[in-house]
């Protein structure tokens, strides 16, 4: 990966960072001075919790300092995640042990809501955990530990997800319990997040399958985009046509399957003819370098079985020689490579003779006399 790869995604990691430490200082002051967060208006949910502010603001602060080499950075880093380590793993608790306080109700009392209402989602405070854990262990050189952090960092980009796809396609909480779902505004947050994440600690693969030129690049940028946004429709059409009992459940299923197998096999095909104009492309090149090829070696061959023939650097150090050369010189191969003209300089020819040889061939790439 080049440096000014790297330095681009540093540079737009620590734009998104500083981006949602903005965000959420901005929901938490709302929330301090009781006014209604910006974020209601894009949900039909409460706006984003109290605590879940505070976490993305501990959690932008720690990649902030992360970035920075100097002891206090250090210091924001690992206080700030070891925070947000802490509090989501206290929130996770409050689900499964009956004496633990509800943290939002410690930071944010609200008598209007219920006890569950107020809590931050357990999906949420996973993905805190999660991402928590990831970025201590980010900075790691062992493999093994890059691998673990990838695959938890991809946990969290799934999960999230699902969530952006249940909220897309509009399926009501009460039906999509067992999807774990978020508030869009987090799960939003935490998809960009672990996407930056896995292209923060994959240094090739990852990097390569999205950003370069190769054949399954390729695949993925003609590819993706279409079976997403088919799969995004089709699946907004089925629920409004049930939703409004123009079709029944099963015959939508039906109609779903039959469709999305007609698309699937469609956009196999498009891309097979495209994979197999690619390769008949490459064939036709590799006959022709061949072909090339081949004419230079004939070229060589009887270059070689005439003349002279040795190549130096430009300082004039020989770094070949053919056959002919090593037979009418009378030195091996090993003696002449690494030496220069002077090992067989027969004295027939000036100084100045060479002088003018060597400017020729330097200013016009070649030069033409007769040596003895």
């Amino acid at each position: 990966m080049t440096i000014q790869l790297k330095a681009k995604k540093s540079r737009t990691f620590k734009f998104f960072s500083f981006l949602i430490l903005m965000i959420s200082t901005t929901i938490i002051c709302l929330r301090l001075f009781n006014i209604p967060p910006i974020l209601e208006v894009i949900s039909s949910e409460s706006g984003m919790e109290f605590i879940t502010a505070i976490l993305f603001f501990l959690l932008s602060l720690g990649l902030l300092g992360s970035h920075g080499k100097s002891k206090p950075s250090l210091i924001l880093y690992r206080v700030s995640i070891f925070c947000v380590l802490v509090i989501s793993i206290l929130t996770i608790g409050q689900y499964f042990l009956s004496n633990l306080q509800n943290i939002n109700a410690t930071f944010e009392p609200d008598t209007l809501a219920s006890n569950f209402q107020r809590k931050t989602p357990l999906a949420t405070a996973i993905c805190f955990l999660l991402i928590g854990v990831s970025i201590l262990g980010i900075q790691s050189k062992s493999k093994k530990v890059k691998s673990i952090i990838n695959g938890l960092i991809f946990i969290t980009w799934v999960i999230n997800f699902i969530a952006i796809i249940i909220f897309i396609l509009n399926i009501p909480s009460k039906n999509a319990d067992f999807l774990i779902p978020i508030p869009i505004h987090s799960s939003l947050i935490f998809f960009f997040y672990s996407g930056f994440l896995l292209f923060k600690n994959d240094s090739k693969t990852l990097n390569e399958l999205i950003f370069g030129n190769y054949t399954g690049s390729n695949l993925i940028k003609s590819s993706g985009p279409f079976v997403f946004g088919m799969i995004m429709i089709m699946g907004l059409v089925l629920i409004y046509l049930i939703n409004n009992e123009q079709v029944d459940v099963n015959v939508g299923l039906i109609i779903y399957s039959i469709i999305a197998v007609v698309f699937s096999l469609t956009n196999i095909f498009v891309v097979a003819i495209q994979l197999n104009r690619s390769d008949q492309e490459k064939i036709i090149y590799e006959n022709a370098l061949h072909a090339s090829i081949k004419e230079i070696k004939q070229y060589k061959e009887a270059l070689d079985s005439c003349s002279l023939v040795d190549i130096t650097d430009m300082n004039g150090t020989i770094i070949s020689v053919n056959d002919k050369f090593c037979e009418i010189s009378k030195y091996d191969r090993k003696e002449l490579i690494g030496k220069t003209h002077r090992v067989i300089n027969s004295g027939h020819h000036s100084k100045e003779f060479y002088a003018d040889l060597w400017h020729e061939i330097k200013t016009e790439k070649s030069g033409l006399g007769t040596l003895k």
